[in-house]
């Protein structure tokens, strides 16, 4: 015998759901559907992504809000990532979520250990010098001659 649920039961189901904390075992089993782990040790997530300019990087949907997996990850294996500090993969693979290879640091840390801080020239050529660039609080670096330029670009699109 086949049973047909009706929108009055699903709606109640559904109701009986909501709000209820998952145990420790139903996260576990929500993170570990989407993880394939690799002899390198990387647990790289295949669920959900969003992309930002530093990389992919995986999103999951707890209690009605979506979270970065590594962060759930790091939180749920190792602990409370410490305030004014944000996660570093150490294996450079922004969709790893083994908390092993994550490390709390701060943002300045994070951006020296980047991809774009071993670079030597801007994306126009232009050599990273101390006279050539001009490094913001965040860490971020700039091109002084690039950003001449642009401003009198500006100044004389404005003029005409």
């Amino acid at each position: 015998m086949s049973y047909k649920q009706t929108r009055e039961h699903i709606a109640k189901r559904l109701a009986s759901w909501v709000g209820k904390p998952r145990k420790l075992q139903d996260l576990e089993t929500k993170l570990f559907k989407k993880i394939r782990i690799y002899k390198s040790g990387c647990w790289i997530w295949t669920g959900a992504k969003y992309k930002k300019t530093t990389g992919d990087y995986g999103q999951i949907r707890i209690g009605g809000k979506l979270r970065k997996v590594h962060q759930i990850s790091y939180e749920h294996f190792i602990g409370e990532i410490p305030k004014g500090l944000e996660l570093d993969h150490l294996c450079k693979n922004t969709l790893c979520v083994n908390p092993k290879h994550l490390e709390p640091v701060t943002h300045k840390v994070n951006m020296e250990r980047g991809k774009n801080a071993t670079k030597t020239h801007c994306k126009r050529g232009h050599r990273y010098t101390t006279e050539t660039t001009y490094i913001h609080l965040d860490g971020k670096r700039e091109c002084r001659i690039c950003k001449k330029k642009s401003t009198q670009k500006s100044y004389y699109k404005l003029k005409k």
